[in-house]
């Protein structure tokens, strides 16, 4: 469950879960997605400055898959 998303000026997005997000963040490398973790329980989102709004649907898309 997710439990928080925190947005951060630098362009630096958080999720905050309650439980660890090791499994998400494999799964979502097996499908071509590097996120990388900030705690145990913290997916952290480092976009470029410039991105285009397809790069971010995909990502969306990846996650929401990661997801369920």
């Amino acid at each position: 469950r997710l439990a928080v998303a925190e947005f951060i000026a630098t362009w630096r997005i958080a999720l905050v879960f309650d439980r660890p997000v090791g499994d998400i963040i494999g799964k979502a490398l097996e499908k071509g997605l590097i996120l990388i973790n900030a705690g145990p329980n913290i997916i952290r989102f480092v976009p470029p400055l410039v991105i285009e709004e397809e790069n971010v649907d995909k990502m969306i898309e990846i996650l929401t898959s990661c997801l369920q």
